[in-house]
């Protein structure tokens, strides 16, 4: 076989020139080596992915107890949030302890993010939306 002999059948539309082999002569039959420098290269997630995949995940604490439907529209509004972002969710009976009982006993349900009370009596979606995604 010759260099400028085509291999095979010409590809792709008719206004695409057909693919010909340039070079036959198989790289290990070369007469000089190939040398190639290897460089390390670290890449930060940080700079190739969006701000909001490295945002601190946001905890979201119920405050509640069994037998409040109070507490019941609470934890369904939560997770219909839960459902379209991502954060932490924690339930905790106040009835499971008696300093809690005595802080929340008629507020609940009482809902905090990150720490800080956000919601008392019933849960806003929206509100608590907008909490989770900043």
């Amino acid at each position: 076989m010759r260099a400028d002999e085509p291999i095979g059948k010409a590809v792709g539309r008719p206004r695409v020139a057909a693919v010909e082999r340039v070079e036959r002569v198989a790289i290990a039959l070369r007469e000089t080596s190939l040398e190639l420098d290897v460089f390390e290269v670290t890449l930060s997630h940080r700079r190739i992915l969006p701000d909001h995949y490295h945002a601190a995940v946001r905890r979201v604490v119920l405050y509640s107890r069994s037998g409040c439907h109070l507490c019941d529209d609470a934890r369904t509004a939560i997770l219909a949030v839960r459902g379209r972002h991502r954060f932490a969710f924690e339930e905790i009976d106040i009835e499971s302890d008696d300093a809690l009982l005595k802080e929340y006993a008629i507020r609940i349900p009482v809902v905090s993010v990150d720490g800080h009370e956000r919601f008392e009596i019933t849960v806003d979606e929206a509100q608590l939306s907008e909490l989770v995604r900043t």
